[in-house]
């Protein structure tokens, strides 16, 4: 209901805008057509004043326009936050578990905790959000040899790339790998032995 109220506050602005501008062009336009019933000096003071109200309506009108979009852009944020963070959280559980030979994660509750993430992602998530978080979900995982994991490695680090920029940080200095060395320490060491084997 908020959201709608938002919208509709967008749109009264721009409406508002719009018939100001109006005014004044038919205020003015009536000015020019009749220059001998309406003294000169007066004619331009009145032009003047039009064209101020114009601008102090325009300033105002696009500054509550600009203070909406940034309202509801923070308001879809902060829908965006707990749902990237669930799942990072879920993801992260399955690789320690998986890194510790723990077997005990049930396949339903991952395919449950998938599908929960990806029923909120299709209403809140970015559009490269989606586009890397299926690539990374239909990632052959069963039975990969070393460098089909080294490639759903990569997918995944793509998808966290795409959360992080849609939450508004900084990539720029990262490179491709950097995330993956934070929680798999010889990730060099697997990546080259992967194109080693895809060499030989």
């Amino acid at each position: 209901m908020e959201h709608k109220n938002q919208i509709r506050s967008v749109l009264i602005g721009m409406a508002v805008v719009l018939a100001s501008g109006a005014g004044i062009y038919f205020f003015i336009s009536a000015l020019i057509d009749k220059p001998a019933s309406i003294d000169s000096d007066t004619s331009k003071a009145l032009i003047g004043a039009g064209v101020t109200v114009f601008a102090a309506t325009l300033t105002i009108v696009g500054g509550k326009l600009l203070e909406q979009k940034i309202k509801i852009k923070q308001e879809v944020r902060s829908k965006k936050v707990p749902i990237y963070e669930e799942q990072m959280e879920v993801i992260f559980k399955i690789l320690l578990a998986s890194k510790k030979g723990n077997k005990n994660i049930k396949e339903n509750e991952m395919i449950k905790a998938f599908t929960k993430f990806t029923e909120k992602l299709i209403i809140w998530g970015g559009s490269e959000v989606i586009k890397t978080w299926e690539e990374f979900r239909l990632h052959p995982w069963e039975g990969a040899d070393n460098n089909t994991a080294i490639e759903g490695f990569m997918k995944f680090e793509k998808f966290v790339f795409a959360l992080r920029k849609d939450l508004g940080n900084e990539n720029s200095n990262l490179e491709d790998g950097d995330l993956l060395k934070m929680f798999i320490n010889d990730f060099d060491e697997y990546a080259q032995s992967g194109n080693a084997k895809k060499d030989s």
